[in-house]
């Protein structure tokens, strides 16, 4: 598999925008991620595959340089295959489908899990502005 096409699946998996994605590895620009998914940047800098690293450490780093071996590293929470039955972290079971498509729908709940917790996160900003305006109000009195 491209070196595009792996980062665009880490990109998927984030939930994130390109820009949201750049800025949560802590690429200068989303352009050098947009470079990279157009198949522009051939090869990964040692910094860029350690701020991947660092941001995602369930994906194995060694699938992002190469494209062999598996996307995510094995843990005690990862997808298991018995007989065509997908147990997904221990909790749930999803029958008769693919190693890759059960893969596919944890991706998507994840995205959906990230974005979330973004609005979540958001509306505890906009709170705490509001809180901290009272409290300056109140001591400018």
């Amino acid at each position: 598999m491209e070196l595009s096409k792996r980062i665009a699946k880490v990109v998927e998996l984030s939930g994130m925008t390109i820009p949201q994605f750049s800025t949560y590895v802590g690429f200068k620009t989303p352009q050098a991620v947009r470079e990279l998914l157009k198949g522009n940047t051939k090869s990964l800098s040692y910094q860029a595959k350690e701020k991947i690293a660092a941001a995602f450490p369930n994906i194995n780093i060694g699938w992002l340089i190469t494209g062999e071996g598996e996307m995510l590293k094995n843990s005690d929470n990862t997808i298991s295959d018995d007989d065509n039955n997908i147990t997904v972290g221990g909790d749930a079971t999803i029958s008769n489908c693919s190693s890759e498509q059960a893969l596919m729908l944890t991706l998507k709940e994840l995205s959906e899990m990230r974005k979330l917790l973004a609005e979540a996160l958001d509306a505890n900003k906009e709170q705490a502005q509001r809180f901290l305006g009272i409290i300056e109000s109140l001591t400018n009195k």
